[in-house]
């Protein structure tokens, strides 16, 4: 049977990470040489290995200095204001305003868009900034690489790729065997197509459990298909797991507080508030990475909502729960991914993180 897979775009909810203000930050750890992702018309820019661009809610933000690579941008930061301007030629010019996440533009025109200072740096959103200022933003296809233009570049992206990153380049591909099998001593997911063709489908991920033994499995498979997800963990599942954390800031994943169901918590909103403060504390406390994704698995209450929003915090949930129970195959979990792909346009999955989500991954990955 003719294998039909869907065009699935996956992107991490909500990256947002804190200030790092050691020399070597997060992003830039152990890093041996920078693989180029990152362009400004022709050429490579020289500060990737610092700052890569992120995906928030599904909207691409950068750096803001990467901008300062396009001949006749000046961009300007006033403190007290709390803004920042980004001014290109005579007439064009934004104006963020931080504290508000509202942008005015030379026009008069009036957007409700946020920045996030990350790492002493300030991202903002990129189509939006590249649209208004007559700028081409280009990302491959699986999101591996992107490249802001003015016009005045040579090459395509494609051809930019070649010469600096061939394997993010859009090569003709060869024929495959899509009859392989994904196999296990005890068990197998076979790659054989099952139903009609899915369709386009927006997919995030969210892994629960982050001090499982097969975490650093997970972020293998992540890495090697080149896509992030959101990780979760609670104020108990910090303290002792720092590496693992680290490991997970450092390659380009968000990490979220998990909140306990407020229905069977006997804490007043106000205490149960102050539970998710304290847990992103100490979240800092043993990373130094702050986060503003709160996950909850159940509804909360109004009070409780209105609190961490009026903090700056999101509250997600997920819409598509793979088998918690380990005794669950991996067949099963992957045909339960089917199901939900089949069944919504937009997909929150959320796997619990044991052996068969090891295994189920990759097909999932591909579906």
């Amino acid at each position: 049977m003719e294998k039909k897979t869907a065009a699935v775009l996956i992107s991490a909810c909500i990256t947002v990470f804190l200030i790092i203000t050691s020399a070597n930050s997060l992003l830039s750890f152990g890093a041996e040489e920078t693989v180029h992702t990152m362009f400004v018309n022709d050429e490579p820019w020289y500060n990737e290995s610092q700052y890569k661009w992120i995906n928030i809610f599904l909207v691409d933000y950068i750096p803001i200095t990467i901008l300062e690579k396009i001949d006749g941008i000046e961009i300007k930061f006033n403190k007290f204001l709390h803004n920042v301007m980004i001014m290109y030629g005579d007439d064009k010019y934004m104006t963020f305003d931080t504290d508000t996440s509202t942008v005015y533009t030379a026009k008069g025109d009036v957007y409700s868009a946020s920045t996030y200072l990350l790492y002493g740096e300030r991202y903002i959103p990129a189509e939006l900034v590249c649209n208004y200022l007559g700028l081409r933003f280009e990302m491959t296809k699986n999101k591996t690489a992107m490249r802001i233009s003015d016009g005045s570049e040579k090459n395509s992206f494609n051809e930019l790729l070649l010469i600096y990153n061939p394997t993010l380049a859009d090569i003709e591909p060869s024929e495959k065997d899509t009859s392989s099998l994904i196999t296990t001593d005890d068990e197998s997911v076979s790659s054989e197509d099952t139903g009609d063709e899915i369709g386009e489908r927006t997919i995030s991920m969210v892994f629960a459990d982050i001090d499982s033994e097969h975490t650093p499995e997970i972020l293998d498979i992540l890495g090697s298909y080149g896509y992030k997800a959101l990780f979760l963990t609670g104020e108990n599942r910090i303290a002792g797991n720092t590496a693992i954390i680290r490991r997970i800031a450092i390659e380009g994943h968000t990490i979220g507080i998990l909140l306990p169901d407020e229905k069977n918590n006997e804490k007043t909103y106000s205490e149960y508030y102050e539970n998710g403060i304290s847990a992103n504390n100490l979240l800092y406390n043993s990373i130094k990475y702050k986060t503003r994704i709160l996950c909850a698995e159940n509804p909360i209450s109004a009070n409780a909502r209105s609190s961490f929003e009026s903090a700056g915090y999101m509250i997600i949930t997920y819409n598509s729960e793979l088998p918690r129970d380990k005794k669950i195959s991996a067949t099963s979990i992957y045909n339960k991914a089917q199901e939900y792909i089949r069944a919504n346009e937009i997909v929150r999955y959320c796997f619990h993180t044991n052996a068969n989500t090891v295994i189920a991954l990759p097909r999932i990955l591909i579906i």
